[in-house]
């Protein structure tokens, strides 16, 4: 998707899902985002949530670097 800052078609993400189940299979340890830089900080919650649901079946595991950490942390 590049630097589009628009929710994936269905396609779209059955592709990273793939490439995220693909990479599960292949060694990774899970998968971590820095959602406050482009193009992360364009992703939404449902598509986070499916990759995360990809990698938590493998039995990985999901780090982010928050959108905001700030003052609104605790």
């Amino acid at each position: 998707m590049g630097h589009s800052d628009r929710v994936p078609s269905a396609d779209e993400l059955e592709r990273m899902k793939a490439l995220v189940g693909e990479a599960m299979a292949t060694g990774a340890f899970g998968l971590g985002t820095a959602l406050i830089y482009p193009p992360g900080s364009f992703a939404g919650t449902d598509e986070l949530l499916e990759m995360a649901r990809v990698v938590g079946a493998a039995g990985g595991v999901y780090a982010t670097h928050l959108r905001s950490e700030g003052d609104r942390l605790l």
